[in-house]
């Protein structure tokens, strides 16, 4: 597994956040997490040549490093699904890469680690990344957008809902 990470201090330094220096299509991810809210949200965008948007509300996650786990495993699965098999994935989470780089030093993940293997197998090329939060937001906004919304639901299209449709012009940017 590759893993790289830009500084949040070069943000004039930093490559878009729908590319990256191999070419690949890419996937930015993130999660919405509120110790109070019965709900988490997830949320990703695949940038290939037809955008993919994913958002989904579940029941909460116990923390936050596991939503944005969650989060990663729901985009992986995504990408299977829709026949993308070489995927470069970008997280604003550095918490990610550490139980990815250091699983040993992570055994409350074990599960989680046995579902990131078996997606992670399926995949001929896998990458990720940390990226700034400033190049997150797309994904940013479907994972508290799908939290906020107030009952569990999932949605992956190329379309973003209906009742996001107000701030459509932040996905169609890229």
């Amino acid at each position: 597994m590759e893993t790289h990470e830009e500084s949040e201090d070069e943000d004039t330094e930093e490559m878009e956040a729908t590319q990256n220096p191999r070419g690949e299509i890419t996937c930015q991810l993130d999660a919405s997490w509120e110790g109070n809210d019965p709900l988490s949200g997830v949320g990703f965008v695949i940038n290939s040549p037809i955008k993919l948007f994913g958002l989904r509300s579940i029941n909460r996650y116990r923390n936050a490093l596991h939503a944005e786990f969650g989060a990663l495993l729901w985009a992986m699965e995504g990408a299977l699904l829709n026949g993308l098999v070489s995927v470069h994935f970008e997280t604003d989470c550095l918490g990610i890469i550490s139980v990815l780089e250091e699983p040993e030093d992570w055994p409350v993940f074990s599960s989680e680690l046995d579902i990131f293997k078996g997606f992670r197998a399926r995949f001929v090329l896998f990458s990720i990344s940390h990226i700034s939060r400033n190049n997150n937001v797309r994904a940013d906004r479907l994972a508290k957008s799908a939290r906020v919304r107030g009952l569990v639901f999932s949605h992956v299209s190329s379309q973003v809902p209906e009742w996001l449709a107000h701030e459509a012009n932040l996905f169609e940017l890229a």
